[in-house]
Formats: structure tokens, C-alpha cells, sequence
């Protein structure tokens, strides 16, 4: 993965910048802890989760800087990502669970479950990356 130099320095990523690792990174600042997936049939859906949301929170950050400066509301980054990436169907939300070390008690919450984790991590994130992304970027990016 291609990560802006803000965006590592906020996951305090140094290794190389691969799905698993940024996951991980992404888990250890929004949770801190490390971040140990339970590899599912289909392969590592919940280091592709996480590493999306902070491909999306990057993305949505650098998209809005020019324009909005000041104004960027993080809460309102993470809504529009959770909304996004949490899967509609049970049978991904059951692995993405499983992945996640997340045990739920049935079917009906997985998905409110994965949104609040969701939540969570994009909204870490962007609150460690805004500042910084903003330091980088200059004084111009205090307008707004």
C-alpha cells in the first residue's frame, strides 16, 4: 500500500506499508492493542477492512483539506466511511467478526457491531491525522 507520509507518521507506521501491517497499526491506535486476525477460508477480510478505512480516512482528509481547512468534521468522516465499507451481508459481517476476534451473540448486531468498530478506528484515525496532515500542508490550510 501507498500511504502520504502523515498518514504513517499518525499510525506511527515505520515497517513496510502492507494490508496486514497497516491493519494493524490502524487496531493498535484506535484500540491499543496489537492486532492478532483470525484468518478466515477466504483470506485476511479484516486487515482488507481496516487497511480500506485508512485508505478512505487518508483520502477523505486530503479531498477536503484545500477546501475546508478548519471545518473538517471528523465524526462526519467516519459516518460516511462505516456507512461505506461495513458489508450488508450476514455471512461477511459473521467472518469479518470472526477475523476481528468479535463475538457476538447473534446475527441481528454483527452489523451494528462492525459499524461501531468501524467507527471507531476512522475516527482515531482522523482526529491522529487531521492535525498532522494539516502541520504538513501549511498555514494556508487554516482557512475555513
Amino acid at each position: 500500500m501507498e500511504l502520504q507520509p502523515a498518514t504513517r507518521l499518525a499510525l506511527d507506521l515505520r515497517e513496510v506499508a502492507t494490508r496486514s501491517a497497516v491493519g494493524a497499526a490502524a487496531w493498535r491506535l484506535a484500540f491499543g492493542q496489537e492486532f492478532e486476525p483470525m484468518h478466515g477460508e477466504g483470506g485476511d477480510h479484516a486487515s482488507g477492512l481496516l487497511s480500506a478505512i485508512v485508505e478512505a480516512v487518508e483520502f477523505k482528509i486530503a479531498d477536503s483539506l484545500p477546501r475546508l481547512g478548519l471545518g473538517i468534521d471528523t465524526g462526519a468522516i467516519a459516518e460516511s466511511i462505516a456507512d461505506a465499507l461495513v458489508p450488508e451481508l450476514s455471512s461477511q459481517q459473521l467472518q469479518l467478526c470472526a477475523e476481528l476476534g468479535i463475538h457476538v451473540p447473534g446475527e441481528p448486531i454483527m452489523g451494528q457491531v462492525l459499524r461501531l468498530v468501524t467507527l471507531h478506528v476512522a475516527a482515531t484515525l482522523a482526529a491522529e491525522l487531521l492535525p498532522i496532515a494539516r502541520a504538513q500542508r501549511g498555514p494556508s490550510s487554516s482557512r475555513g
